[in-house]
């Protein structure tokens, strides 16, 4: 069993043995620092090994946790850690850099990927209360405020216990792990896969898209899919024909209400023996319902049900007057449920308390509604408060509506829960803008908010109204607010005027967008992000384009070309040629000198669209992407050649310095080397902006030999050695050892094959093209050690990485250099409030290079190494102070 797989992230794979010493370490470090054992330690980590083994080694050191999102907004971090009182924060170099400063000067900050080598790997025999805590799990409040759900050691094992039992999980099992690692859903499936013997498949749907889950799913042989409502349903439109996934036995979703459809979907696809799971649970009480149904189930009904008992915990359903009912208020009942709310009591007192007939159960009114028939199958009837499920997410109505008075810019709001044409749950916010005030975009409002909420908070449309539907009692009528669709229909009749598609290739457009967004009656002039478009619905929509029409579309596409008529328009153009150009033009109007700015590691540039906003509408602006995006051509083999190809690309639109360049994060060592070989060549670069890329550093040993090295030391580890001893053995167990071994191995060297396919003319899909990029970028990263130059550059960093990034920079460059600090982690810094700082003196940069009162070393002048200074830019923006280069 030690040498069994446990866990497995694309190319990493760990042992039961691997990971137990991984959490003892982290346990062992943590012991160090003596912190408090009354209040929780925070996990700021993404899926993954890190974040497993770090919740475990917290509970191996009798500690409890809380676990944070990386991608949520600072503001989102500080404020759970302020309201768990959280001293110590569980983190890597990744998310740290995204924590900002939101984890405040008294918390400790512990890296659970720095060199833990020297700290003792046994376990550390500590001796836990069952009943103590174990986590604080954090949901949306009602007040605005985020509750922390408490569990107890005791409760989670006996609600791994009842999945145990209702799914039938063996150490054969390979399941899926696909929540977000703050969720409920990532708790419960970790603790089903890990204490039952199986391994745990992880998958980041953000990250790596829809388009590679079902190849992914094949390469994995999944025998159990777990997710949410909202992710099966835009899964399953991306199967072919070759996706036979005959390895798995049991799809469990949930998170939201599942409908007929959804059943439908699954008996098209998938055949007996696989079954599908619907049920009731929640953060508070686990698993209370189950119910299966196979492909050879017949189906008439249109409500699905939550279905049967599981044993404890028990059930009643409660009327308006608090009696026993067969219709009203789901009520739970057992030792088994939540202990209440961390430093809420009076939130715990409304919805807890200890049932009078047996003191050690509770009771816990859930705020559902729903009946029980004549078999007393239960049936979900909607939510007794403002309470919905977004993409598998419990949200409060009332933090969001709060959230939006924040802004003061309406006399009232109002957030209701719609299902759209696909019946996936999306927020509509309802808004009375304010007497004498400007209507604000989508786009704006939904920046501004994105500040404080986390993504899966915010509304998908706006709609503006004049007044509110009302009740007698003068609170707003939410059910008679109008139809979401057709409000949205209306409110753009005004500027649409009808227009209708003018080519067969905006009909298309029009239909996928309308499938992808439940949007009827979409016109030509409509823009993707204001009628509810978003990151996910943006790749679920790249994904129908290649299965409908066989196009090859990056999302890039979207930025320059976000309405239908000019994406329509980018496809007529590019699409025979099955690739995309490298230069992405964001704005290419305006008497100014155009700004070229570098991707970052992955290759996107969308990320820059924010910035462009904020500029001046006279400055153009044009971003650079990997040719690599189309999956077709062979990437470049060092920043060098990349910088080169560039400088081609740039001279197609400005032929003769001088040339204003920048670069985001991997993408400032390619704008440092543009620079380095245009001043060699006799070009002026007269202005040369960082964005938050750490500087170069000394080279890494030579990876020479690694793929027969990684091979070598799986087929010689511990799962192969434990097969030769047993070769005589038909244990399923061993041989499935032995497999592990070998898929972790081609895991490992996953990157280096889709090198030689690339090299030999093949072709990467989208998922597996993503993931190849960052190899590669980081791959010649480590080699690049360029020498230093004589021109000026424009630094801007996030927080806490002034020292880095700034002075690193300086050790550059013989010039002057100007620093400045941005709100919030790596990638936040094109958020509010930082970009719009950035643009400010972004801006100022460039007008000054159009006047030509530059500083004299942006003239070609070199300046004295002596001399070098950073520039003080607090004149520019006074919220934030400006950090030192030297």
């Amino acid at each position: 069993m030690p040498d069994k797989l446990a866990l497995r992230d694309g190319t990493d794979s760990f042992t039961y043995a691997q990971l137990n010493q991984r959490a003892n370490r982290i346990a062992r470090a943590l012991q160090l620092l003596n912190g408090s054992h009354d209040v929780p330690v925070a996990l700021c980590l993404d899926q993954g090994p890190c974040q497993i083994a770090a919740a475990l080694g917290v509970l191996k050191a009798g500690y409890f946790y809380s676990t944070l999102d990386p991608g949520s907004p600072a503001a989102r971090h500080r404020e759970i850690i302020e309201a768990a009182g959280s001293a110590i924060v569980l983190t890597d170099a990744r998310s740290t850099e995204q924590l900002g400063s939101s984890a405040g000067a008294n918390v400790t900050l512990l890296k659970v990927d720095g060199d833990l080598s020297t700290m003792c790997d046994h376990d550390l025999g500590l001796s836990i209360e069952p009943d103590s805590l174990a986590t604080v799990i954090y949901t949306s409040g009602s007040t605005g405020t985020p509750k922390g759900v408490m569990q107890s050691h005791r409760n989670i094992l006996h609600s791994t216990l009842r999945y145990t039992s209702a799914f039938g999980i063996l150490p054969v099992d390979r399941q899926t792990l696909l929540y977000n690692p703050s969720v409920h859903g990532a708790q419960r499936d970790t603790y089903n896969a890990l204490l039952n013997g199986a391994s745990l498949h992880v998958y980041s749907i953000l990250g790596r898209g829809l388009t590679g889950l079902a190849d992914w799913l094949l390469s994995e042989d999944v025998t159990i899919y777990c997710s949410v409502v909202t992710v099966f349903r835009q899964f399953i439109p991306t199967l072919q024909e070759r996706h036979k996934l005959a390895s798995i036995r049991l799809i469990k979703i949930g998170g939201e209400e599942a409908v007929a459809s959804d059943i439908a979907q699954f008996q098209r696809h998938f055949a007996t023996p696989c079954r599908m799971h619907f049920g009731l649970g929640s953060s508070e009480t686990g698993l209370v319902r189950s119910f299966f149904i196979d492909a050879s189930i017949r189906f008439d009904g249109t409500l699905v049900p939550l279905g049967h008992s599981v044993g404890d915990p028990e059930l009643c359903l409660l009327d308006e007057n608090g009696k026993p009912a067969t219709e009203g208020e789901i009520v739970v009942r057992s030792q088994y449920i939540t202990l209440g709310y961390w430093k809420n009591p009076e939130l715990t007192a409304s919805v807890l308390r200890v049932d009078p007939q047996e003191p050690h159960k509770r009771i816990f009114h859930t705020g559902d509604l729903g009946f029980v028939d004549e078999n007393d199958c239960l049936y979900f009837r909607g939510r007794k408060d403002l309470q919905a499920k977004i993409k598998g997410f419990r949200v409060q109505l009332g933090e969001v509506e709060a959230a939006l008075r924040r802004l003061e810019l309406f006399q009232d709001v109002a957030v209701v829960a719609w299902r759209d044409a696909q019946n996936i749950q999306k927020l509509v916010a309802y808004l009375i803008p304010m007497a004498g005030r400007a209507t604000e975009s989508a786009a704006w409002i939904r920046d501004r908010l994105a500040l404080h909420l986390p993504t899966y908070m915010l509304p998908s449309l706006f709609l503006h109204l004049d007044e509110f539907p009302k009740l007698r009692s003068g609170k707003v009528d939410r059910q008679a607010l109008p139809d979401p669709a057709l409000q949205l229909q209306k409110q753009r009749a005004a500027t649409t005027h009808g227009s209708e598609p003018a080519t067969r290739t905006e009909r298309e457009v029009i239909r996928i967008w309308s499938d992808v967004l439940g949007c009827p009656q979409i016109h030509r002039l409509d823009n993707f992000f204001e009628i509810g478009g978003d990151s996910m619905s943006g790749m679920l929509m790249i994904a129908a384009l290649e299965r409908d029409l066989g196009i090859s579309v990056s999302l890039a596409v979207l930025i320059q070309a976000s309405t239908v008529e000019t994406f329509a328009r980018q496809i007529d153009q590019h699409a025979p040629r099955s690739r995309w150009p490298v230069l992405v033009p964001f704005r290419t109007g305006g008497s100014k000198r155009p700004i070229f700015c570098i991707h970052g590691i992955y290759g996107g540039v969308l990320f820059f669209r924010k910035l462009v906003d904020h500029l001046p509408a006279d400055q153009p602006f044009y971003a650079l992407q990997p040719r690599d995006l189309d999956g077709r051509r062979f990437s470049f083999s060092s920043v060098e050649s990349i910088a080169e190809h560039y400088i081609g690309e740039l001279k197609t639109v400005q032929s003769r310095g001088p040339y204003a360049i920048g670069g985001f994060s991997f993408g400032g060592k390619i704008a440092f080397e543009m620079t380095r070989m245009l001043i060699r060549k006799g070009e002026e670069v007269d202005l040369l902006v960082i964005f938050d890329s750490s500087p170069p550093d000394q080279p890494m040993e030579a990876e020479a030999g690694t793929v027969s090295k990684i091979a070598r030391r799986q087929l010689m580890g511990p799962s192969f050695r434990q097969f030769i001893r047993n070769r005589q053995s038909r244990s399923m167990a061993v041989i499935r050892a032995l497999t592990n071994s070998l898929q972790g191995t081609l895991e490992t060297v996953r990157p280096w094959l889709q090198h030689q396919l690339l090299r030999a003319g093949g072709t990467l899909s989208a998922i597996d093209r993503d993931e190849y990029l960052r190899w590669n970028h980081e791959r010649i990263e480590r080699s690049y050690v360029p020498g230093p130059i004589a021109r000026h550059m424009l630094v801007f960093t996030s927080e806490h990485r002034e020292e880095l990034v700034g002075t690193g920079w300086q050790r550059r460059t013989s010039s002057e250099i100007t620093v400045q600090c941005l709100p919030g982690g790596h990638k936040e810094i094109f958020d509010e409030p930082g970009v719009s700082a950035m643009a400010v003196t972004l801006a100022d940069h460039l007008s000054r290079r159009s006047r030509n009162d530059l500083p004299r070393s942006l003239a070609g002048q070199e300046d004295d190494p002596g001399n070098c200074v950073c520039k003080d830019t607090a004149h520019l923006t006074p919220r934030f102070t400006s950090g030192t280069g030297a």
